[in-house]
């Protein structure tokens, strides 16, 4: 399977175990792509991965916000998969200084899922096994 990974993803899942154990004949190309973070070889299925962190400062501040929608407006059969159940981005919410509303939180993901679907793994090895599973199954 070829798979390719956005130039600029600084955290790629290239680098987890459950990659090589998933699919030992995994090819990963390197390129600029104009949105996500992963696609497979014939650009018909598009991965944006999230962090918890990342994926809670995409949604929390109102420019992040308006951004990260702008970019999932403009992809098409994109799906986002975050590395962390909802909960444990409620807890590291609670956590933060200064933090959203839950509920102005909950109402920016429900417009972002409106648009794209959102898959909330367990961990980021689990979020690397969904995403190779999700971009091969042509």
């Amino acid at each position: 399977m070829l798979l390719i990974e956005d130039t600029r993803e600084k955290r790629g899942f290239h680098l987890t175990q459950s990659w090589i154990k998933q699919m030992p004949a995994l090819d990963v190309r390197f390129l600029k792509l104009d949105f996500a973070d992963y696609t497979n070889e014939m650009y018909s299925k598009f991965v944006e991965r999230k962090s918890k962190g990342d994926c809670y400062s995409s949604i929390s501040g109102i420019k992040n916000f308006n951004r990260f929608r702008a970019e999932l407006m403009r992809s098409q059969h994109t799906i986002v998969v975050v590395e962390c159940p909802l909960s444990k981005i409620y807890a590291y919410m609670t956590a933060r200084k200064f933090k959203l509303p839950k509920n102005i939180f909950a109402a920016r993901l429900t417009e972002l899922q409106n648009i794209c679907p959102f898959v909330f793994c367990k961990n980021r090895e689990e979020a690397a096994i969904y995403t190779l599973e999700y971009l091969n199954d042509i």
